[in-house]
């Protein structure tokens, strides 16, 4: 019994379907692109006439960009941020700004002395 022989063409370089582009254009339109304009820019064709692996590519700019919209402003480093839980105030280290969040201990459910006990008793701080 033989091997068969691999497929002369890869799926990544099948025309996309339908739907897809559908789905690209829904896509770019919430965040107010036009699909058309940004696969010309990207590949200088049509977005009828792009192949499976351009259209994942186009897709994932768009959702990137949906991403960071959603995300808000970037951080500029360590920011400080007030515990929804304790209203103390903590250092973040997160990549998006904001103003609350959740501390280690709040998040943990312990104090910073349970978690010096554990520590000096030489068990795993975690437990």
């Amino acid at each position: 019994m033989s091997k068969q022989a691999p497929a002369t063409t890869s799926k990544w370089l099948a025309p996309i379907k339908p739907g897809f582009i559908a789905s690209a254009r829904r896509a770019a339109d919430s965040i107010g692109w036009n699909a058309d304009e940004l696969a010309q820019q990207m590949f200088s064709r049509a977005l009828d006439r792009l192949t499976v692996e351009e259209g994942f590519k186009l897709h994932g700019r768009i959702d990137n960009e949906i991403a960071d919209r959603k995300s808000g402003p970037k951080a500029d480093g360590p920011h400080e941020v007030e515990c929804v839980g304790c209203s103390q105030p903590y250092r973040c280290f997160c990549d998006r700004q904001h103003k609350q969040g959740e501390c280690h201990y709040c998040h943990n459910n312990t104090t910073m002395f349970q978690e010096y006990r554990r520590r000096m008793r030489g068990g795993d701080p975690l437990d």
